[in-house]
């Protein structure tokens, strides 16, 4: 390569600041567009949290040949494998339980604080069926439906709309 004079070896001060602008503004417009995906994130994680956990007490209730609950709080979200720690939804998720026995008083003990009013049981038994439950959990405009059939025991995640529940 032949350099004919010294305006050839370098960026001018011009192309320089618009990089430097094209920079600043990715740097303000990246976050921004992260953290409005992250709220739906973190349902969208939340929701498999719970489906994962009753798929486990499925699981155990196969296993160990014996009945399984899994026991869920409304008010605060919070839902527990009986004989386990509960675990609590992040602040502004909602639950909404369809289908599910109402929890008896031994059964939500596990949840320190709370009253006996919403509290429901979902129960798996030895030959892999469920008592079933139509579960929503909702932050703001999402919500996500977590089925669990009650004649096959499977659970089933969907994106919630207000026909289907």
């Amino acid at each position: 390569m032949i350099i004919r004079n010294r305006r050839d070896l370098g960026f001018t001060l011009l192309e320089l600041l618009v990089v430097l602008a094209i920079a600043g503004l990715l740097v303000t417009v990246v976050p921004a567009a992260i953290s409005a995906a992250v709220p739906g994130t973190k349902l969208k994680v939340a929701t498999r949290d719970l489906a994962l956990t009753l798929r486990q007490a499925r699981s155990l209730a196969i296993v160990l040949g014996e009945e399984t609950d899994v026991v869920i709080a409304t008010e605060p979200a919070q839902y527990v494998i009986a004989g386990s720690t509960p675990t609590t939804l992040p602040r502004n998720m909602q639950l909404d339980v369809r289908g599910a026995a109402v929890a008896n008083s031994t059964q939500f003990a596990a949840f320190a604080g709370t009253s006996a009013r919403d509290k429901f049981t979902v129960r798996f038994y030895p030959d892999g069926s469920a008592s079933g439950a139509a579960i929503k959990v909702s932050q703001g405009r999402g919500a996500y439906l977590v089925d669990v059939n009650w004649l096959m025991g499977s659970v089933n995640v969907t994106a919630a709309t207000d026909d289907v529940y």
